[in-house]
């Protein structure tokens, strides 16, 4: 099969909006990057996501044309060959380190399903096609817009800020969500320009210098994770509700055997366990994965609870009543308070009833762990 060619990639022309309004240079780069890459089968863009990789590649282009153009203006081009460079060290690494962050933008992107090629001809075949658009640039061919965007624009899709984020973001009303991103954008220098409810995608413009990418997505992640932890926002878990049988057992030793149950599995797994009393002869256990990864082993962790809670509860059925404490201290903040009479558990054959919802597909970003 013959090699394909920078031809064989779709024209500046077909980015052209029909609206008369003139593309930024970055835009015009990003457009041409991508749409060559994908016309000649190097990568696979995820569905719908063509926008959002296309505003990823602008935004690492955007910051790096100030250190490219001076050089170009200065540079008499003598060859239209994207093979080659431009005749000038400066504009040859200046355009090489743009080619980076294409290159690291294209590599960790959640908006990509798969690349079939290595990294060096995808960051080869992304050159070829940045050096056609900035020929065309040099040569006065293209119609571009003078002053780019007023300001930074940054685009954060939340279901890619990790699993608490991903699950907690569609349980929230779309205008209390609306107002918690205009608050984490506050934080940062940056204003929200919009929301799209459908991919759950925010767009950011900046107000001040300060204003990034990586600021924006932190601000968003612990704003959304505030709202978990004060109990706005419910996570999917898996829960079950025990019935107790007659015996009496010393409360303030129940709900201390509860409560140690509770503090292991969180010690040992990235969830929340959750053991509460909710009325004579009653409690309830649940488990709250907080990865995608503890979603897919939440049963697992929920056994453990009830195999701890069950042990306990043996071990205080077996303990004199006049060894025990008289009082009871109050369970943690996360959990239910009930002044109920508890006994032992019951165990039951039904299944712990879950609402977990499907594990989130965004890749996880460790420096956004909270």
């Amino acid at each position: 099969m013959a090699k394909p060619t920078l031809a064989d990639g779709p024209g500046l022309a077909a980015f052209r909006p029909t609206n008369n309004a003139m593309l930024t240079l970055e835009t015009l780069i990003a457009e041409h990057v991508l749409g060559t890459l994908v016309k000649r089968q190097l990568l696979r863009v995820a569905h719908a996501s063509h926008e959002l990789l296309r505003n990823e590649l602008e935004l690492a282009v955007a910051p790096l044309l100030s250190s490219v153009t001076p050089y170009l203006m200065a540079v008499h081009l003598g060859s239209e060959n994207v093979n080659e460079g431009f005749g000038d060290c400066n504009a040859d690494e200046a355009v090489a380190v743009m080619i980076d962050s294409i290159g690291d933008r294209l590599s960790h992107s959640n908006h990509i399903d798969d690349i079939f090629v290595d990294d060096a001809t995808l960051r080869r075949d992304a050159l070829r096609a940045t050096r056609h658009v900035l020929h065309r640039y040099m040569r006065g061919e293209l119609e571009i817009a003078a002053d780019g965007h007023p300001e930074p624009r940054f685009v954060v899709a939340l279901d890619s800020l990790g699993y608490v984020v991903a699950a907690s973001a569609p349980r929230v009303a779309n205008s209390m969500l609306t107002q918690t991103l205009v608050a984490a954008a506050k934080e940062v220098g940056a204003h929200l320009e919009r929301f799209d409810a459908t991919t759950r995608t925010a767009f950011f413009g900046a107000v001040t210098e300060n204003a990034s990418l990586l600021a924006i997505e932190e601000a968003v992640t612990g704003e959304l994770v505030a709202l978990v932890d004060s109990g706005q926002v419910l996570l999917p878990c898996v829960e079950q509700v025990f019935e107790l049988s007659a015996t009496r057992l010393p409360r303030r030793a129940l709900l201390a055997a509860l409560q140690r149950a509770a503090v292991t599995i969180e010690k040992d797994h990235p969830c929340r366990a959750t053991c509460e009393t909710l009325a004579p002869r009653r409690i309830r256990l649940a488990i709250t994965p907080l990865t995608s990864d503890a979603a897919q082993h939440a049963d697992t962790y929920f056994a453990e609870l009830v195999a701890l809670v069950e042990s306990a509860i043996d071990a205080l059925d077996a303990t004199p009543a006049s060894a025990a404490p008289e009082s009871a201290p109050a369970i943690s903040q996360t959990r239910s308070r009930s002044s109920a009479k508890e006994a032992r558990p019951t165990v039951t054959v039904a299944r712990p009833r879950s609402n977990r919802a499907a594990p989130t597909s965004a890749k996880p970003r460790a420096k956004k762990a909270r």
